[in-house]
């Protein structure tokens, strides 16, 4: 007794790597390799004609399509290679973005701690200054209260 799985149960995904794996096959592999999946070999070429025509990912089987060479296969196995490589490649370039951008994060930090620090010793400076300009300013006005000139005065104490 033999089991037939029913096509529609595999995914446009699967559907396409079975089609890929089966053309690839030699004469006399494919029915065998049919049968193992619970397929029947006209299933599959109708996928193979589907995914030469770009349709298997949308489900559509047109009753007429194009054709698969192994040289096509070959390609598309190819290319599907060259994209996986490229995805991997603008991973790590992500990947070492967001460390670059992390420790550029870190650094603006200690940047902004380093400098609100600069900022507030500057600001106790200036405060002092102002205590000490503002304390210079009170003594001349008492001296301009006793009504002597600046002069007089350092003269008078000696």
């Amino acid at each position: 007794m033999e089991v037939h799985v029913v096509a529609s149960s595999f995914t446009p995904a699967q559907q396409r790597e079975i089609a890929l794996r089966y053309v690839k096959l030699r004469r006399g592999e494919k029915t065998p390799y049919a049968e193992s999946l619970g397929l029947r070999p006209h299933v599959i070429r109708k996928w193979i004609s589907a995914l030469a025509d770009g349709d298997l990912d949308n489900e559509r089987f047109p009753r007429k399509t194009g054709s698969m060479t192994k040289r096509d296969i070959s390609e598309v196995q190819r290319l599907r290679e060259l994209l996986a490589q490229q995805q991997a490649q603008a991973e790590r370039e992500q990947e070492k973005l967001v460390r670059k951008l992390a420790e550029h994060s870190a650094q603006a930090e200690r940047d902004r701690k380093e400098f609100a620090r600069q900022l507030a010793l500057k600001d106790a400076e200036a405060s002092k200054w102002e205590k000490a300009a503002d304390a210079l300013g009170k003594a001349i006005a008492v001296l301009h209260d006793l009504g002597e000139p600046h002069g007089k005065a350092e003269k008078s104490s000696q």
